[in-house]
C-alpha cells in the first residue's frame, strides 16, 4: 500500500506540474545562469540509481577544460531547466544497458543540453510520440516500473515555453540521444 501511494504522490506531482506549467509566463524566473553546477549536481543525485543499475553515467570532461567558468553561462528559468534536464537523465538511467553521457554545450547566443544513452533508442517513427501526455512506448512494462507517461511531456512542454526544443536522434554510444536547445533571443521574444 505504501508503495501504491508513492507511486500515486509522484503521478499527481507530475500532474500539478504539468497543469502550473500554463502559467509560466506569470512566474518564469529567467536569469543569466551557470549551467555546470547545475548539470553536475543532477548527474551526482542520479549517481545512486545508475549505481544501482552498474550504469556509468558521466558528465564529460567539462571541468578539466581550460575555458572558463563563465562559458556555461545560459539564460533561461533555472529550476525548469533543471526538471527538464532531470526528466532526461532519469529515462536514459531507465532504458540504458551500461553508459548515459551528459554534455553541455552553450555560447553567447544559445545553450544545449545533451543526453545519451546505449540503450534500445526510439524508433524515429515514435520520437514525436513520446512527447504527448501519458505515451509510453514500452507496452510490455506496467505503470511500476515504466512511470506514467508524463516526464517527456513536461519536457516539452517546458522547452516550448523557452521558446526552444527538445529533438531526439540517434546516440553514438548507440541508443537515444536527447538534445535540449534554446537560444536566449528567442527567449526574450517568449516573454514581450
Amino acid at each position: 500500500m505504501r508503495n501504491d501511494m508513492g507511486r500515486l504522490d509522484s503521478l499527481v506531482e507530475k500532474l500539478l506540474h504539468y497543469a502550473k506549467l500554463d502559467n509560466f509566463a506569470k512566474d518564469i524566473n529567467i536569469e543569466s545562469f551557470n549551467l555546470l553546477p547545475l548539470t553536475t549536481s543532477l548527474v551526482d543525485d542520479f549517481e545512486l540509481i545508475a549505481n544501482e543499475k552498474q550504469i556509468d553515467l558521466t558528465l564529460m570532461d567539462l571541468v578539466s577544460s581550460t575555458r572558463s567558468s563563465n562559458t556555461w553561462n545560459a539564460v533561461c528559468d533555472p529550476h525548469h531547466i533543471a526538471r527538464a534536464l532531470s526528466n532526461i537523465i532519469n529515462n536514459a538511467c531507465r532504458y540504458a544497458n551500461n553508459k548515459v553521457q551528459v554534455s553541455i554545450v552553450t555560447n553567447a547566443h544559445s545553450a544545449k543540453l545533451v543526453v545519451d544513452d546505449d540503450g534500445p533508442g526510439i524508433p524515429e517513427s515514435e520520437r514525436n510520440n513520446v512527447f504527448n501526455i501519458f505515451t509510453r512506448l514500452d507496452r510490455s512494462r506496467d505503470r511500476r516500473t515504466g512511470g506514467h507517461g508524463l516526464g517527456l511531456a513536461i519536457v516539452k512542454r517546458i522547452m516550448d515555453l523557452h521558446n526552444g526544443s527538445v529533438e531526439i536522434s540517434n546516440s553514438p554510444l548507440g541508443g537515444a540521444r536527447f538534445t535540449l536547445h534554446w537560444d536566449f533571443k528567442n527567449l526574450e521574444k517568449t516573454l514581450n
